[in-house]
């Protein structure tokens, strides 16, 4: 299935994906890994991943415990149904890109470079998360503002450039909605076209930047900085 082609609401009484929130996220922490019951979740939670990127919400509780080789009554020490299950392998995909966003955002103080960085590792996913990446964009989930973690930063980060003088642009919501949505349809056509590689990202957020009051020279220059990035955090 294209995964780009995957928008089928959940049915009126299940949450629709694009409603999650990072702050579900809470749920896939239930148990350390280290446990058995925590490699029972995480295996269920990453068939629940997979099956989304391919089906979509069609995946049954079957099919998932199938995947994960867990057996169906273990299921239900874990999760209600296969929708509470959704919910946290969703959650757990916003979780994964946005821990490595904040681990490269780490020890920078300039507002600027920090938002930018932000959103340079974020298209990154399709490489450093990419399972992850593929769950953002088939249940349209990356738009969410978080009440905390990387979102809130970057509204902050953006609102002081605007303060400064930096960015022009004035409507800050507007200017979250406009590059938000780039950075999805970037993440969407770098995994629907291998061959796009990161320079992708980079030229798109310079492309923001200069819509945002940046000159052309001002925007290269925090686009295609050198990129210091480790592992992504486990």
């Amino acid at each position: 299935m294209n995964i780009s082609s995957w928008n089928t609401p959940l049915a009126s009484q299940h949450r629709d994906p694009s409603t999650y929130t990072h702050a579900d996220a809470q749920m896939t922490n239930t148990y350390p890994a280290s446990t058995r019951r925590g490699r029972t979740r995480a295996a269920l939670i990453r068939a629940a991943q997979e099956l989304l990127t391919e089906i979509g919400d069609a995946a049954t509780i079957t099919a998932i415990t199938d995947r994960a080789d867990v057996a169906v009554g273990s299921f239900y020490n874990h999760f209600a149904d296969k929708w509470e299950l959704l919910d946290a392998a969703v959650a757990a995909a916003i979780d994964e890109v946005e821990r490595d966003v904040l681990a490269a955002q780490e020890g920078i103080d300039d507002p600027a470079v920090r938002f930018t960085t932000g959103v340079r590792v974020f298209g990154r996913a399709v490489e450093r998360n990419p399972l992850a990446a593929r769950v953002l964009v088939t249940t349209n989930a990356w738009h969410r503002i978080s009440d905390r973690g990387a979102s809130p930063r970057a509204l902050e980060d953006v609102q002081r450039c605007i303060d400064s003088g930096g960015f022009t642009c004035t409507d800050l919501q507007m200017t979250m909605l406009v590059l938000a949505g780039g950075a999805n349809r970037v993440l969407s056509y770098r995994l629907l076209t291998p061959e796009a590689g990161t320079d992708v990202v980079d030229r798109s957020v310079a492309a923001s930047l200069r819509l945002f009051g940046l000159t052309e020279e001002q925007a290269d220059a925090l686009a295609f900085a050198p990129l210091d990035l480790g592992e992504p955090p486990a």
